[in-house]
């Protein structure tokens, strides 16, 4: 966050502004708070500009800090966030159908009639100077660079971790070079303008859990999106990405994440996603449920089967997990470990001990996508890991093209 004189905020900056009542709340936390989680830039400099002919770091006592809340609540001075985080009362935002035509709307309320009247002057300034329709462009253009990196990043750490696992080396054809995907990778998505480039390396900085489900939602269309729920759009890219192998094994994936949201099924909190194990543990009313997601390009009820013969989704495929968890990895909690999941947890440990008391005995829950069509068929499993009845749901993948060219590109070679 940024505290900014009116004759300096740009249209980017419209969107940011926080309200002058929280505004002030937000300041008066960071004011004696030089380092905190709470800090906000800018506070020395509106403090210096109060008095001329000071070289040194202003004085920050409450008479400064009452100065400069009064010119927050007169709206001579505002509180802008950055990219990464949203008004918690904001006082301007942008009013229509589509990021191409439409209006600036204030929010402000009628009680700050100084504030309302200067931040009236600040939009009517920037409508003279670049016209209505140009108002947008920038804060779209950055979000839309933010995203595509957070596409990049996620299609760089796929193709890492599919390189080291079956233990390929990629070399540059022209120079002999060899090629550290994780960092060097091709970027799946290229900015395409200095704002795109600057939410580009804001996301960098700030790291990628920071992006905004407007912001992916964004990347994906290459423009104006039209997705319906954006948010969880995000969280299934990230479920359908993470650890897999194949465009697949992610599109199964992802078709797991939305059955589990349909269902109203919530992971639980101790499952790890191993190499081997199930691909979800969850709990709804009490009752433990097991789960395997499968992605193929026909319909299909199958799953895998061990060197025993157990079906996955069995209670005798599970209880031998449980007993292998418990009795041979329970010896290597808290040991450092590059294998995927990391080190084993204790709480890890527990679930699995929860699940060998019952012997493997819970609901097992296959989820079969197929990636052709995005149909999703859920189905419970027996003991035996054998379909029983009826589809528990049958559906067609939300956003599945958006989806399929997303995890298409993520592990294009």
């Amino acid at each position: 966050m940024e505290l900014k004189r009116g004759e300096n905020i740009g249209w980017r900056d419209l969107p940011k502004i926080e309200s002058p009542f929280f505004a002030c709340s937000q300041v008066k936390r960071a004011f004696f708070n030089l380092y905190g989680g709470d800090r906000v830039r800018g506070i020395d400099e509106m403090l210096r500009n109060n008095a001329r002919g000071l070289l040194h770091a202003p004085r920050r006592d409450e008479q400064a800090l009452k100065g400069l809340l009064e010119k927050i609540e007169h709206g001579q001075i505002f509180l802008i966030h950055g990219l990464g985080s949203e008004p918690f009362s904001p006082v301007v935002h942008w009013e229509s159908e589509d990021q191409d035509q439409g209006r600036w709307v204030m929010t402000m309320s009628g009680d700050g009639l100084f504030a309302r009247s200067n931040l009236e002057w600040i939009v009517h300034r920037l409508l003279r100077d670049r016209g209505e329709g140009a108002a947008a462009s920038s804060w779209w253009d950055q979000a839309v660079g933010g995203a595509k990196e957070m596409v990049n990043e996620m299609g760089r750490r796929t193709a890492a971790s599919l390189s080291e696992s079956v233990g390929l080396r990629h070399v540059e054809k022209a120079t002999g070079r060899e090629i550290g995907l994780a960092t060097e990778g091709r970027d799946l998505l290229e900015a395409e303008n200095e704002a795109q480039r600057e939410g580009a390396q804001w996301m960098r900085e700030h790291g990628y859990s920071a992006a905004s489900a407007g912001l992916l939602m964004a990347a994906v269309t290459q423009g104006r999106s039209v997705l319906r729920d954006p948010k969880a759009f995000v969280a299934d890219v990230k479920a359908a990405l993470k650890h897999s192998r194949s465009e697949s094994e992610a599109l199964g994936k992802a078709g797991l994440a939305q059955t589990q949201r349909r269902l109203g099924h919530e992971a639980d909190p101790r499952y790890t996603d191993r190499f081997h194990g199930p691909d979800g543990m969850t709990r709804k009313e009490g009752q433990l449920a097991e789960w395997e997601a499968k992605g193929a390009r026909r319909d299909s009820r199958s799953v895998a089967k061990d060197n025993m013969k157990n079906r996955q989704g069995s209670s005798a495929k599970n209880a031998r997990r449980a007993k292998q968890m418990t009795r041979d990895k329970a010896r290597k909690i808290g040991q450092p470990s590059n294998r995927q999941g990391g080190p084993y947890t204790q709480e890890e440990i527990d679930l699995w001990q929860e699940v060998f008391d019952g012997q493997g005995d819970k609901q097992h829950i296959s989820v079969h996508t197929n990636t052709e069509t995005g149909r999703v068929r859920v189905y419970n499993r027996d003991k035996r890991g054998i379909v029983k009845g009826d589809p528990l749901d049958e559906f067609k993948m939300e956003n599945f093209e958006e989806m399929k060219k997303v995890i298409g590109e993520a592990f294009r070679k």
